[in-house]
């Protein structure tokens, strides 16, 4: 079962990462819309200063950055702090496209990549001043992956983490009532969430603040931007139409009719309270 785990989001991001270039544009995450005129890619590079800001860098420090995506968040860390930077990912070909633009832009010394497990990394104990968890940590198992970011990062370390979350966990009789209402209204979108973003797990907002601090997390701080990153979903949707043609080269009809299908869902989740997007920041005493 650990295998199946750590392999299967590989499957599916190797499988989606060249047309997912064209939806989400520079950076595989949300944006972080402070002006609701903000361009796409704009957008992302904000989101990164925000959970940036939450921690200490320097042109000293060490970063791990856990589920790298195709590099695009460790190279605007690096340009603008100077740090040190090991991108990990499960994904072959987002390593092989991050790699590839480390050395075109000759700082393959300082910003480099490889195929890890963010729940078990490989690296040594006390080895990093950051750990940086920018939209992965839906993908694993929450105690692992902060135990694993616990045990690597040095004392005073911090922990920075950003991701879809959960503003509430429904009690059984209202979560079966409102999955029934979903199937009705969004048929499609309801089967097509793991198919258009792969297999993850969402939590709430207490859960993750609890899990670091069960690991050996102090210091633990988390802020709310589920309205500033909501915006993000409408650019995707434009960007599917825009780059249709370019899209199709990889992906299939279908699979831009989930897409579109399963944003309008998570939509649906964030304007009715059930999903939200949290920053956290943790501290390894």
């Amino acid at each position: 079962m650990a295998m199946q785990r750590s392999i299967e989001p590989s499957v599916h991001y190797d499988r989606i990462t060249d047309a997912w270039r064209y939806i989400f544009g520079d950076n595989f995450h949300f944006g972080y819309f402070k002006d609701p005129k903000m361009g796409l890619n704009q957008a992302t590079d904000a989101l990164v200063d925000a959970l940036a800001d939450l921690g200490e860098f320097s042109n000293e420090s060490t970063v791990l950055d856990v589920g790298c995506g195709i590099g695009n968040p460790a190279f605007h860390l690096h340009e603008k702090y100077g740090c040190r930077i090991t991108g990990i990912s499960t994904s072959q070909r987002g390593i092989e496209i991050a790699k590839m633009s480390s050395e075109e832009k000759g700082i393959s010394h300082n910003v480099a990549f490889q195929i890890a497990d963010g729940t078990k990394n490989g690296f040594g104990a006390q080895s990093f001043d950051i750990v940086w968890v920018l939209e992965s940590s839906h993908l694993m198992e929450k105690e692992r992956l902060f135990s694993e970011c616990h045990r690597v990062l040095k004392k005073g370390g911090q922990l920075l983490l950003c991701d879809l979350m959960l503003k509430k966990r429904p009690g059984i009789a209202e979560h079966f009532d409102y999955l029934a209402r979903l199937k009705l209204a969004y048929p499609l979108g309801y089967l097509s969430m793991k198919k258009a973003f792969g297999r993850g797990k969402n939590e709430t907002f207490d859960y993750y603040a609890a899990k670091a601090r069960r690991v050996g997390f102090i210091g633990v701080e988390q802020i709310d931007v589920s309205d500033e990153v909501l915006p993000t979903l409408e650019h995707w949707r434009a960007n599917m139409s825009t780059h249709r043609d370019a899209i199709l080269k990889t992906f299939t009809p279908k699979q831009i009719s989930d897409f579109i299908a399963a944003s309008n869902l998570l939509e649906d989740f964030f304007r009715n309270g059930i999903h939200g997007y949290g920053l956290l920041k943790a501290v390894k005493p």
